[in-house]
Parts: structure tokens; sequence; C-alpha cells
């Protein structure tokens, strides 16, 4: 009678499932159709995320300064942070234009 009934089930689901057509359509994640495009893509994405990482390095900067209360050491902890945040965000703000340089020197 098992036998009988898983056979049922199997055949009812092989059945079942030429009934049913699904059209699948995957789409492009990357939205980039060419090298030139994914590597613009790639270098507004990465600057975005380390202009991020700046504002919020400054963000951390500043709260070492008010709570620094004077000391030497985390007074120079806290201008480290500023440095290095700006740093972060002047790269983040000219790596777009260097790409756009280098494609138009190379004329792309």
């Amino acid at each position: 009678m098992k036998k009988f009934l898983y056979l049922t089930i199997s055949l009812g689901t092989l059945a079942y499932s030429g009934f049913a057509e699904a059209v699948v359509t995957i789409t492009n994640p990357i939205k980039a159709t060419s090298f030139q495009q994914l590597i613009t893509n790639m270098t507004s994405a990465i600057s975005l995320l380390v202009g991020s990482i700046g504002v919020i390095m400054l963000i951390i900067a500043g709260i070492y300064f008010l709570i620094s209360a004077g000391e030497p050491q985390k007074l120079q902890k806290a201008k480290d942070f500023a440095v290095w945040a700006i740093i972060g965000i002047v790269i983040a703000l000219t790596a777009s234009a260097i790409v756009a340089l280098i494609k138009a020197i190379l004329g792309i």
C-alpha cells in the first residue's frame, strides 16, 4: 500500500510539473554593459564607501576632542583621526575625477 501511495504521489508530482511553465528572467545586478562602465561603477561605489567612512571618522575625531579634557595623548589621537579622515574624504572626492581624467586621456 505504501509503495502504491509513493508511486501515485511521485507520478502526480511529475505530471503536475509539466503544466507549470515558469519564465525566469535574471536582471543584470551590476548594470554595466562594458568594462569601462564597470570600472566607473566600482569607482563610484568605493568612493561613496570611503567618503562615508571618512565622515564617520570625523565625527569620532570630534568626540575624541570633546572627551580629551586637555590630555596630550588623547588630543594627539583625535588629531590623527581628523587628519586621516580628511585624507580619506579627499581621496573619495578625487577618485572619480582621476578615473574620468584617465578615460579622457586614453580616449575611452
